[in-house]
Parts: structure tokens; C-alpha cells; sequence
């Protein structure tokens, strides 16, 4: 379960160390922390017990893996955005479904709203994103949900959904 402090201490327990971060995400589902990390270790430390013992005083699973260095950079992929008064299970299927298809893969799943529309931010990487988000719009029209595709980047954080209810369907 979440609770105040975990990631200071972590951050503290990894500061101590001289730990470089590399990679981190933070979500909460429910109550429930899930924090990943990825660290650098300088040569001759060995921060197996310190985090084990963080673990075990803030009464937290710790996990860890050795894994191959690798750049942190990667290209510029898609937002899509599915947004409908109740996104169904068959939507979702579907935009996974095509992502797939075109080898792209779902880096990052983000709920935006639950109310008064759910509304679901997906980020997507691949080789070539032009096929994901060609054959995404295509299916658009076929979907009970509305869906956006943008390209990534910091100049579309700027922008901002607005939802006009129309035909006033988001208060049934």
C-alpha cells in the first residue's frame, strides 16, 4: 500500500549510495504503489542489504534485476486517447490490437478522467509510428469511443482536450 515517505526514503537510501538515476516511474492504482527504477551502482557498492532493509521498515515488496546498459533515449512516439462515457474492454482491444499488428508497443497506459467520461492516455513506441497511426484512424470511425492520435512531445502537453457534449449522451 502507498504511504507518505517511500520514495524520499528510497531516494535517500539510493543518495546515501551515490546511486545515479537512469530511469523512473511512479503510478498508484487504488492505494497501491508501484515505483520503478532504474540505477546506476557505482563500482565497489553494493546496495543489495540497504534496500532490502528499506523494504522491510516501510513493510514494501523490493524487486530487483540486473539489466544491460542501454541508451534511455528513444523516437518520437504517439499519444492516443480514447475517450467515451464508458470505454469498454472491446476498444481497448481493438487500438491494442492494431498497435500490435504494426509492431508498436504500449510503453504507458495513464487514466486522464473517470468523470464525467473515462478517458485513457496510451503512449506508443515503434519502429515506424506512421502504419499505427494511419491504420488507428481508420478504425476511429468503427469504435463506440471518440480517439485521438497525436504525435509525442513536449509541444502537445501545451495543448488540451475539450469534450462539447452535443447531443447531451455524457449525462446518461
Amino acid at each position: 500500500p502507498d504511504q507518505p515517505g517511500i520514495t524520499a526514503g528510497l531516494m535517500d537510501v539510493l543518495g546515501i549510495a551515490d546511486a545515479q538515476i537512469q530511469d523512473v516511474e511512479q503510478i498508484i492504482i487504488r492505494g497501491r504503489l508501484s515505483l520503478s527504477l532504474v540505477i546506476r551502482v557505482p563500482q565497489g557498492k553494493d546496495l543489495l542489504k540497504e534496500l532490502l532493509l528499506f523494504g522491510w521498515e516501510f513493510k514494501v515488496d523490493v524487486d530487483f534485476d540486473v539489466v544491460e546498459e542501454s541508451s534511455t533515449r528513444r523516437p518520437q512516439g504517439l499519444i492516443v486517447t480514447l475517450i467515451a462515457p464508458d470505454v469498454h474492454p472491446n476498444e481497448f482491444g481493438a487500438v491494442a490490437s492494431i498497435i500490435s499488428a504494426h509492431n508498436g508497443n504500449i510503453d504507458r497506459i495513464v487514466r486522464l478522467a473517470k468523470y464525467p467520461v473515462m478517458a485513457y492516455e496510451l503512449a506508443v513506441s515503434g519502429d515506424d509510428v506512421e502504419p499505427i497511426r494511419s491504420a488507428l484512424l481508420t478504425v476511429a470511425k468503427d469504435l463506440v469511443c471518440d480517439l485521438a492520435v497525436h504525435r509525442e512531445g513536449l509541444g502537445r502537453r501545451g495543448a488540451r482536450v475539450v469534450v462539447i457534449d452535443v447531443d447531451n449522451n455524457l449525462n446518461a
